[in-house]
């Protein structure tokens, strides 16, 4: 693809030699700007016995062509929770081990609550604050001790375990450090223009940390090549990147979660607006009603946040991030018509409600006086 391009594609592992020369495959080439993009990869936290078990993780889990029995899934975060589900209903027992108290941390309350119901009715068991702190084998099987907080402590058996417990940047033997490239514990760091912390050296997607998802890294790539390339500087923002959580049904998530605005606002400045999926239309006749959809505002109506859980919630979602991101408020949103029956009705109903808000306020007041005044 990018040869066709007639971008010149060498094969090899390359190492800064300067901060203007990459060796590569004992060539040296020299460039103006240099992007690091080498991503990231699974990280393993060190945890007694835990490599000399063996484990699987996102990748090499689908070099496999069977399911294990059973297995315990090291994080709660997104991929954790996503391959717990795709596990359970391939036949695995699943257990879920987070250390912190809650699963998917970043998403709203209301979510997580509906989520974890929806795991626990599948049969996964979820064992939050709770920490994994050896693994050794036993027979055939991995015998896991877990811990919580209060010191009680757990085995249990499982045949595999899943290690999906956060990323790590592929920094080594890149040169980074010699070069001058600064680095916090293993990512880049890059300002808000994508520079390093030299000059004309850039990086761009995951090795960075941040917002590590595909989408966002493309984005980052259009800024990187025009700030590169074109006088003045743009630099990154990513107030309005969405994120979906691809379970079933999906998480749509875009700004602030309810606590994340009263923290920010103050919760007499937060107003929200939740619509159940069962009383829309299109979710019943797909035989979907178990999702939500809600609003964070504040007092005046400023769409702060929005959290979907629906089939493709991440494209549901997409509506409420092009009205956040054109300043619409949610007054303005429940203007808009929905194709009916369609999963949209959802946003046009959610934002609905904030009419009802307006009723119970001091303009819903003078309304009434003055209609009993005509009369």
């Amino acid at each position: 693809k990018f040869r066709k391009l007639g971008i010149d594609v060498i094969e090899g592992t390359a190492r800064l030699v300067s901060r203007s020369e990459v060796e590569v495959n004992g060539r040296r080439l020299t460039a103006k700007d240099i992007v690091i993009a080498t991503g990231s990869r699974n990280a393993v936290p060190p945890i007694d016995g835990l490599k000399e078990s063996g484990f699987l993780d996102h990748a090499s889990f689908l070099k496999r062509d069977y399911f294990p029995r059973s297995l315990l899934i090291l994080g709660g975060g997104a991929i954790g929770i996503e391959f717990a589900q795709i596990f359970r209903r391939f036949g695995s027992e699943v257990i879920v081990v987070e250390m912190l108290d809650e699963i998917i941390y970043k998403e709203d309350p209301d979510v997580i609550a509906r989520i974890r119901r929806i795991l626990q009715e599948e049969g996964i068991a979820i064992h939050s604050g709770w920490s994994v702190t050896s693994v050794r084998r036993d027979g055939g099987a991995k015998a896991v001790r877990i811990e919580n907080k209060s010191g009680e402590t757990r085995e249990l058996r499982v045949e595999e375990v899943f290690v999906a417990s956060g990323r790590r940047g592929n920094t080594e033997d890149l040169g980074l450090e010699e070069a001058g490239v600064k680095l916090h514990r293993s990512f880049v760091v890059a300002d808000k223009y994508l520079q390093t912390t030299v000059p004309r050296i850039w990086a761009c997607g995951d090795i960075h940390g941040g917002l590590q998802f595909t989408h966002v890294a493309a984005y980052e790539a259009v800024k990187l090549v025009r700030n590169m390339l074109f006088p003045g500087k743009s630099p990154v923002s990513y107030e309005h990147v969405p994120w979906g959580l691809y379970t079933d049904p999906e998480v749509g998530h875009i700004g602030m979660t309810e606590p994340e605005a009263n923290a920010a606002l103050g919760p007499d400045r937060v107003r929200t607006y939740r619509v159940e999926m069962i009383d829309v239309d299109r979710a019943v006749v797909d035989r979907t009603p178990g999702g939500l959809l809600k609003l964070v505002c504040d007092a005046k109506g400023k769409i702060v946040g929005a959290h979907a859980l629906a089939p493709n919630a991440s494209t549901l979602i997409e509506e409420i991030v092009l009205a956040r991101k054109n300043g619409m408020t949610i007054g303005k949103l429940a203007g808009l018509i929905s194709p009916y029956p369609s999963f949209a009705d959802a946003v046009q109903k959610a934002a609905s409600l904030y009419y009802q808000d307006v009723a119970k306020g001091w303009i819903g007041n003078v309304g009434r006086r003055v209609a009993a005044w005509s009369q």
